[in-house]
Order: C-alpha cells, then sequence, then structure tokens
C-alpha cells in the first residue's frame, strides 16, 4: 500500500490535546460499522424475543470479537485497563499516555481516537424534603394512571431498564419488584457493587416515579433493573455504553452469566448532554433491533430554543419534557428545533415533571421533592409500561402511534415559541405531541 493510500487510511484524533495530556480516558472507534447487523436484525422474523435478542448479541460479538483482537494484543505491553464495547464496535482504554496515543494513531483498523466524555447529571430543581405517600401521588393521577388500574393493570410481566445512579433495592416502595440479582437484575460498570446501590439518589428517584409502589409509580406492578452509568458527579461515556450493552443482554453484577431472555423491554434514561451529539446513536440502533423501548430526558435548558439536548434529540427513542401541576410546560424544559434538523419535534411528549414527589436514598422510607424533565421521564416509561402489559409485543413505532394521538392538548400557555409552529398547533418544539395520557392509550391500544 503506497504511503499517500495507508495515510488516508490513519484514525481520526478527534482531540489533538491528548499528545500532551499526561494521563486520558480514551474511546476508540473501529473502521467496519454495524449497521448492517442493526438492519439485518430488525428486518427479520424471530420466533420469540428471546432468539432476536440472542441472535443480535452473537453477531454482534462474533463480528467486533475478530477486529477487536488485534487491537487488545497490541494495548498489553502499555499495561492499560480496556473495555470492548460489541455493541458500537469500539474500545474504552483507562489512563492512556501521550506515547500510547501516538502508537494509536498508527493503527489503521481505528477510524477514530478520542477522549471520553463526561455528562454531568442533569440539573435538579426546588429539591426539598418528602413525605411517605398520601394516596396517588398527583403526576401519577394526572395522567390516568389510576383508571388503567381500575382495569386490572398495573404493568404485570413489563421489565424496566434503569440507566442511573443505581437503585436503593431496599427502599419499601421498590423492594417488592426488583427483578432480583437471579435475573441478572443490577450491573455497575463504575462502583462495581455486588448490589443495587445509590449514592445519589436520582436514580432511586426515577425509579420509584416508574414503578413504586404506594402510589409514587405509575406502573407499581412492573419490575425494574438497573445499571449504573452515573455516579454522585456525572456519566462516564464508558459507563454508559457499558450500561446500553447490558440491557440487550444482563449480565449478573460480575459481569459474568449473560441471558438475553433477562433483557428489560423498555429502558428509562433521564441522562443526557449537549444537541447534536450522535455518539450514543449505535446503541439506540441496537435497542431498535431488539425492540426495546427507550426513553430519553430531553433536558433542562429551557424556556430558551434550541436547547434539546442528546440523546434525546436523536432518532429511534421517545424524547420527554416537563410539565407542571397545572398541566403547563415547565419553564426548565428544554425545547427545540434541533440543532441537526430532522423534521422531528424535541420534545416529542411532555409528562409531569415538576415537584415530584419520589423514593429517594437516604433511607428506606426516604423520600424527596425533585423537579426537572428527569422527573418527567420515568412517569413515560411507566406509561409504556402499563401499555405494554396491556399489549404485549407493542413495538416502538406503536407505542409511538398510540401515545402521540391520545395526549392531552388543552396545556396552560407559556408564551413560548420555539420553531415554526406556535404552542397551540401540534406537534410543536415546546410539548411535543402533547401531555401523555396513559388512559386514553391505553383504551386505544386495547379496546378497553
Amino acid at each position: 500500500m503506497g504511503t499517500l493510500a495507508y495515510a488516508q487510511l490513519l484514525p481520526v484524533l478527534k482531540n489533538p490535546e491528548l499528545l500532551q495530556k499526561p494521563s486520558s480516558n480514551l474511546i476508540l472507534t473501529l473502521r467496519d460499522p454495524l449497521d448492517p447487523i442493526y438492519k439485518d436484525i430488525a428486518s427479520r422474523t424471530f420466533p420469540n424475543r428471546e432468539a432476536r435478542l440472542q441472535e443480535l448479541t452473537r453477531s454482534l460479538q462474533e463480528a467486533t470479537q475478530a477486529w477487536h483482537a488485534p487491537v487488545l494484543t497490541a494495548l498489553k505491553p502499555f499495561n492499560v485497563e480496556a473495555q470492548s464495547f460489541w455493541v458500537t464496535n469500539q474500545i474504552s482504554v483507562k489512563n492512556a499516555n501521550p506515547l500510547l496515543v501516538r502508537f494509536l494513531r498508527g493503527l489503521a483498523i481505528l477510524r477514530e481516537i478520542a477522549e471520553e466524555i463526561f455528562l454531568p447529571i442533569l440539573p435538579i430543581f426546588n429539591p426539598s424534603v418528602g413525605t411517605p405517600p398520601n394516596g396517588t401521588e398527583w403526576g401519577v393521577r394526572i395522567i390516568g394512571s389510576e383508571d388503567v388500574w381500575s382495569k386490572g393493570n398495573r404493568g404485570e410481566g413489563v421489565r424496566v431498564g434503569v440507566i442511573d445512579t443505581g437503585v436503593r433495592a431496599s427502599h419499601v416502595a421498590l423492594r417488592e419488584n426488583y427483578v432480583g440479582a437471579e435475573n441478572n437484575g443490577w450491573y455497575d460498570p463504575i462502583l462495581r457493587s455486588p448490589v443495587p446501590t445509590d449514592n445519589n439518589g436520582h436514580g432511586t428517584h426515577c425509579t420509584g416515579s416508574i414503578c413504586g409502589n404506594n402510589g409514587i409509580g405509575v406502573a407499581p406492578n412492573a419490575k425494574w433493573m438497573a445499571c449504573r452509568g452515573c455516579d454522585t458527579t456525572g456519566c462516564p461515556q464508558a459507563a454508559l455504553l457499558a450500561c446500553g450493552q447490558w440491557v440487550i443482554c444482563p449480565t449478573n453484577a460480575q459481569g459474568q452469566n449473560p441471558d438475553c431472555s433477562k433483557a428489560p423491554h423498555i429502558v428509562s434514561n433521564s441522562w443526557g448532554g449537549a444537541g447534536g451529539a450522535t455518539w450514543f446513536n449505535d446503541v439506540i440502533k441496537a435497542w431498535n433491533a431488539a425492540k426495546i423501548i427507550g426513553f430519553f430526558a430531553i433536558g433542562n435548558d429551557g424556556p430558551a430554543c434550541s436547547t434539546a439536548g442528546s440523546p434525546g434529540d436523536q432518532q429511534g427513542i421517545i424524547s420527554v419534557g416537563s410539565t407542571n401541576i397545572n398541566d403547563t410546560v415547565s419553564s426548565f424544559s428544554s425545547r427545540g428545533p434541533k440543532k441537526v434538523p430532522d423534521g422531528q419535534v424535541a420534545p416529542l411528549i411532555v409528562a409531569p415533571g415538576e415537584n415530584i414527589n419520589s423514593a429517594y436514598h437516604v433511607s428506606d422510607n426516604g423520600y424527596q421533592v425533585l423537579s426537572g424533565t428527569s422527573m418527567a421521564t420515568p412517569h413515560a416509561a411507566g406509561a409504556a409500561a402499563l401499555l405494554l402489559s396491556g399489549k404485549p409485543g407493542t413495538t416502538l413505532e406503536e407505542m409511538m402511534n398510540v401515545l402521540y394521538p391520545t395526549t392531552n392538548r388543552n396545556l396552560g400557555a407559556t408564551g413560548s415559541t420555539c420553531g415554526n409552529n406556535a404552542e397551540t398547533v401540534y406537534p410543536n418544539d415546546v410539548a411535543g405531541n402533547g401531555r401523555i395520557d396513559v388512559s386514553k392509550a391505553f383504551s386505544t391500544l386495547t379496546g378497553s
């Protein structure tokens, strides 16, 4: 191969400053895209869900194992910690020095060398100490959950994955519906905790709004499972990739004994960063191929327009903004238009996210009132759990087609107009398709 041809194959060094930094965490992206595998699995018919998940996992692992082997071998003399991600065809490297970066620049099999992204935890507004619930919380009630419960459906048979700061599994509102260690219900790529824990409270609060008992959760009989993608300060890219991969074929807490049949049906993600970022898109494509429905918070940078965050502003997921008890979009809720226009509004829907009382990590009976699109997203994920329980096998497209037309669009005026549509015209870049109404969506989906 000529010098010019070889140079054209050298990897892109996305962060040139890595050549001077004494120590850096890297994400290496290999050249061969996984799109053909995602598309193949997405287009095929399988006898059951488990077969689809197993074939997706096998195909991705088989392809990436061959591609990653020479890179991992080349890294051994540098004595660094490396982790392969078969879900995205990437490798994370911890504590790389400039010598290693220069070496990696010569590996034609690599497409890109980048410094690991670190996302801050989405800001929380007006926190205050909560109280044990006295009946159904307002956010759970206003979207029509009680009406669905009256029809004998409280989320039975649905597993919801939560990628967040962890969960206090012993909490009185959550201990009864953890899927359990025997069902590969917990993975912690950051702290390696053998059991579900939460040092921040964000994850426990979100999980409570999805499926907590005693009136705080939308789908109290759904089961939760969780992966710690964020610690007390933020969310490392490698941990989020590890969690995204774990969702497709969960392992035990030690990262062993994978069992794809234990994969969640829904994944709630109350995290994100600046808009227009595509680094998580391959995970989303894999979830789509696996028929796993992802929900993402749209961000808390409103009321300014064009503040929608990623991955919430990407295709293949349902993005969620926040409303308050008066059915008005919260001032902090991020809005579109997207930084990369694709004809889709952001957020896609809104849900209760302001002054939400839910479980907290401080004790087994601790509660906290928090506000943010982080709090809205679990309400939407819980609503999807009720719908999936009513009609198992409902796809992302079917979920969108039933959630969007049944929303409440009689929302309070914010005076905010973003994009080409006024907030009274739906869908729009303030409230998306409207505030979810799981009662109407359930009736439409199931005919009951």
